[in-house]
């Protein structure tokens, strides 16, 4: 994530942001930026979920993205929005807190996240049962 990479080299993630701009800029290629799926893998296992319950947080997020349900959230705080509320609806016990640590971002991000999710709940629920 933006945070991580910026901890690495002890810079703010502004300093990062503005740093990957000028790269951008600078090279005729387009250097593809990370998407919330690149990072349901690596915090769903550090949150211990399952291949399988990884595999749904990745195809619950393509479905919330091929439906436009998601905002312009940085992928940190879609992914772990899509976890806490795949997590919630499975009955599965991790807390927004915990996933928040996990994942560098804050508990009140992540449940912004959630709460702009469960406006499509029924729908995003009814796409779960069918997983």
């Amino acid at each position: 994530s933006k945070k991580e990479i910026a901890d690495m080299f002890n810079i703010s993630t502004s300093v990062l942001t503005k740093g990957n701009a000028r790269f951008q800029k600078c090279m005729p290629e387009n250097v593809r930026a990370p998407s919330p799926q690149d990072f349901i893998s690596r915090f769903g296992s550090k949150l211990n979920l399952s291949k399988d319950e990884i595999t749904h947080c990745i195809k619950l997020v393509q479905y919330l993205e091929e439906n436009s349900y998601i905002t312009e959230n940085a992928p940190t705080s879609t992914e772990a929005g899509t976890i806490a509320f795949y997590c919630n609806a499975k009955n599965i016990e991790i807390t927004k807190r915990y996933i928040a640590s996990v994942c560098g971002i804050s508990e009140m991000t992540v449940s912004k996240s959630v709460k702009e999710l469960s406006v499509h709940s029924t729908s995003i629920t009814d796409f779960l049962s069918t997983l």
